[in-house]
């Protein structure tokens, strides 16, 4: 498996975002996206996004293929595209809600092989906040160059990991962990044991 370096917009991977995003839009209710001000929220099961509003006909657009919402306004992937969504939950608090920024996370050169369904497998890349390690699905990974951002966590349960660019604090990405086997708990506390 290749992974794509083509990092464009402030270190975001559009291809890279788009691809996911359209998987994701192929299941009803898959993908919401809402407005709020000059922000644009994008929430999945697994991922979200914050962006400036500005960004969303490079990043978004080409998805919905609709025009930015209005302000207050949340539209979510339905059978035949994108369609406003009546009485929509507030994304913003669900993205500040899961958003840690308590701890400094580290990324990782290290890949683990996951299972991720009837004999098929894939990658996730190793994070971790002191011995405590985040496995993170390659794909979502992928999404960002780690270069331009930094990650925070927080080491209480199942924690995302939260991805700030470092020139613009307005783009986000909000990244679900995958739970680590009892073997990469071990490697990760000999390897990062202070």
């Amino acid at each position: 498996m290749k992974l794509s370096t083509n990092f464009t917009l402030f270190g975001l991977n559009v291809k890279a975002i788009q691809s996911y995003l359209k998987e994701q839009a192929k299941d009803r209710r898959g993908v919401r996206v809402t407005r709020r001000g000059d922000l644009v929220y994008i929430i999945t099961a697994y991922t979200a996004f914050k962006l400036p509003a500005v960004l969303y006909p490079d990043v978004i657009q080409p998805v919905t293929l609709r025009e930015c919402p209005a302000d207050g306004v949340t539209i979510i992937s339905a059978q035949y595209g994108f369609e406003v969504e009546e009485n929509a939950p507030d994304l913003v608090d669900i993205f500040k809600n899961h958003a840690p920024n308590e701890k400094p996370v580290e990324r990782t050169p290290f890949l683990q092989d996951i299972p991720t369904g009837k004999k098929k497998s894939g990658l996730a890349r190793l994070f971790h906040i002191g011995t405590t390690p985040i496995l993170i699905n390659t794909d979502y990974d992928s999404m960002v160059n780690p270069v331009q951002f930094t990650y925070h966590g927080t080491t209480r349960g199942y924690s995302p990991v939260y991805a700030i660019s470092a020139s613009d604090p307005t783009i986000s990405v909000i990244m679900l962990p995958i739970k680590p086997t009892a073997e990469v708990e071990v490697l990760c506390k000999k390897m990062f044991s202070e």
